[in-house]
């Protein structure tokens, strides 16, 4: 595993996100108040793409069936239904991310 570089921080800015593909791996990169965070970019549930969704402080709302994940952890915080009728949501996974020089890294 190595450290990759993603985007600058000026590419994204407090209160937002943006997804980036790297090694065939879809990640989610978003600012909360100047802090970055680095998860999988695409929701479990149905696939949608995070970035596509709403951020709101810590936690980023799926656009598709409003699934709600923590940044920071890439842990549930809310499932809007029934998971055994609609299918199962489970946590996003977390990269390890570093900022150098303005630069921000995730570790793939």
């Amino acid at each position: 595993m190595e450290f990759v570089k993603v985007a600058d921080t000026k590419d994204i800015v407090k209160g937002e996100m943006i997804n980036v593909e790297v090694k065939g791996e879809n990640i989610l990169i978003a600012n909360v108040k100047g802090n970055y965070y680095a998860i999988e970019g695409i929701c479990s549930h149905k696939l949608g793409m995070l970035a596509e969704g709403v951020l709101n402080g810590k936690v980023v709302i799926c656009p598709l069936h409003q699934s709600e994940f923590d940044v920071t952890s890439g842990k549930i915080v809310n499932i809007p239904f029934n998971q055994e009728i609609e299918g199962e949501v489970r946590n996003q996974k977390k990269y390890e991310l570093k900022i150098e020089n303005n630069e921000i890294f995730v570790k793939i």
